[in-house]
């Protein structure tokens, strides 16, 4: 009985020195982690921010297709409503206003506000 008690001991602090030396390593890195930021901060060599898709399995492939660092591989399209082609949109900030090329097409100034709309006259129900 005595040396199953002795065992178990034995089993307990050498758990409770893994999990310290686990914790200190953990430490350790965290503090050169650190350091490495404040020299790169201080020499004005940062990195870019980590990308949100780097946990996924396909990480990469969404990588370069949504980020638009290197001009990525998504486009985003507007049906032109006088030639009713495809217009690439992407390197507008709103996609909800009409491009400045678009309101010249139309003969008006970029300065002027949107078209007038026309009026519709509603029928009477009998």
């Amino acid at each position: 009985m005595g040396f199953l008690i002795l065992m178990m001991l034995v089993f307990l602090v050498a758990a409770f020195a893994m999990q310290r030396a686990t914790r200190r390593r953990q430490l350790e890195a965290a503090q050169a982690a650190e350091e490495e930021a404040r020299r790169r901060a201080a020499s004005g060599d940062e990195l870019p921010p980590p990308s949100p898709f780097a946990g996924m399995p396909f990480g990469s492939l969404f990588d370069a297709l949504f980020t638009g660092g290197g001009g990525g591989l998504a486009r985003s399209y507007a049906l032109d409503p006088l030639t009713s082609e495809w217009v690439e949109i992407s390197d507008r900030d709103s996609m909800l206003e009409p491009g400045a090329d678009a309101r010249e097409q139309n003969g008006a100034r970029a300065d002027d506000g949107p078209p007038p709309q026309p009026r519709t006259r509603r029928r009477r129900r009998s």
